[in-house]
């Protein structure tokens, strides 16, 4: 179940629908432990010189928890900045 609201947004990228729904179902999963539903959470995606930058935002009760992934996987900086956070 999906409790924290999440958004994603990708600058000179394109995303499919399985990484949003990937992404959103391991973060939530990963983090609802810690965040109530009151949370919010916000994913920015961008591509430069052949990398991706995932950029990953948590605000809750005042305080912005955020962390920063880079890697040539899609799917490794999503995992890698859920980790960090």
């Amino acid at each position: 179940m999906i409790c924290m609201k999440v958004t994603i947004t990708a600058k000179k990228l394109t995303i499919n629908q399985s990484f949003t729904d990937y992404a959103t179902q391991k973060l939530s999963a990963k983090l609802d432990r810690f965040f109530p539903e009151e949370a919010e959470a916000k994913i920015t995606l961008e591509e430069r010189r052949e990398l991706i930058i995932l950029e990953l935002t948590v605000k809750y009760n005042g305080i912005i928890y955020r962390a920063e992934q880079s890697a040539n996987c899609l799917l490794y900086t999503s995992d890698a900045a859920d980790d960090r956070i």
